[in-house]
């Protein structure tokens, strides 16, 4: 699987995968992202091991 998009409301991060399945996961779980800004947020990206937010969390596996 290989996740194409990525985007953020105040509650959820949401994720597209290249077949166009989605996929969510309540902010609650990971502290820092949900109190991050728009830019912070905006420098996340997916690694092969799961996602990460440029060394402040790492999410979804």
């Amino acid at each position: 699987m290989k996740i194409k998009e990525i985007w953020f409301d105040a509650e959820h991060i949401y994720g597209r995968d290249e077949e166009g399945h989605e996929y969510s996961q309540s902010l609650l779980w990971y502290p820092k992202l949900r109190t991050a800004t728009d830019e912070e947020r905006a420098a996340y990206t997916f690694c092969f091991d799961g996602a990460d937010r440029r060394g402040l969390v790492r999410v979804i596996r």
